[in-house]
């Protein structure tokens, strides 16, 4: 029963990732901003509601954050992103965990690198997990479900997850704030895109750096292994 239960939301998130890449979405994330745009202060809990339910369906939630920016303003609107986009992650954490969690812990406890990086997970998961979320180049969305088949507390995960994911979302609500619409496409020849390269390029950097500390942390926890041999 639980196996099927698995395969059946594996399958769905395929359909709606499936669909979410055969649809023009970002005419129509457009149209649905003006329609927020108009509703005033109903319009900000509405937005909470679909930033939570597109980050629990794993809908990538880029435009959906510019789209607060371009609507409220950066101050506003990071203060809705970042509620929302924990609220999301939360709630995608402690789905993985209940849902997935037993299935697939069984599976991947066969594989030598996860049990490694869960190790690394339980003894160092609050600074894991801020690297991971300041850096861009891991998808928000996927890391909730992943980190939440590890063994990270759900305290350190939140507290890491909110203070790591700040910067970003900051600074996407900001360049959402200087576009004239949504569907103006970055380049280097606007502010928006600009920032958006800069942004990436610090990325980068600190994911070297979240490299380099994984690795010195397994490099420890394999030798502690082998000196209790």
């Amino acid at each position: 029963m639980k196996r099927k239960k698995v395969i059946f939301v594996v399958l769905g998130c395929v359909v709606l990732f499936f669909l979410y890449r055969q649809y023009h979405w970002e005419q129509s994330i457009a149209d649905w901003v003006a329609q927020i745009e108009a509703m005033g202060a109903l319009g900000m809990f509405i937005y909470i509601f679909l930033y939570i339910v597109a980050t629990v369906l794993l809908i990538p939630g880029s435009i959906i954050t510019l789209a607060a920016g371009f609507i409220y303003g950066p101050w506003l609107g990071t203060v809705l992103v970042s509620c929302a986009s924990m609220a999301g992650a939360i709630g995608a954490f402690f789905i993985s965990r209940s849902v997935f969690g037993i299935y697939v812990q069984k599976l991947v406890q066969k594989y030598p690198a996860w049990t490694t990086f869960d190790q690394l997970i339980a003894s160092s998961g609050k600074k894991i997990v801020f690297l991971l979320r300041l850096s861009p180049v891991f998808p928000f969305n996927i890391l909730n479900y992943l980190l939440g088949l590890s063994s990270i507390s759900s305290k350190d995960y939140i507290v890491a997850s909110w203070i790591g994911m700040l910067p970003g979302t900051f600074l996407y609500v900001y360049f959402g704030s200087l576009l004239e619409n949504l569907t103006q496409k970055p380049t280097l020849n606007n502010t928006s895109g600009l920032y958006q390269q800069w942004y990436w390029a610090m990325g980068l950097v600190l994911t070297c750096v979240l490299v380099v500390y994984l690795s010195k942390l397994a490099k420890n926890a394999l030798e502690k292994e082998k000196s209790n041999v």
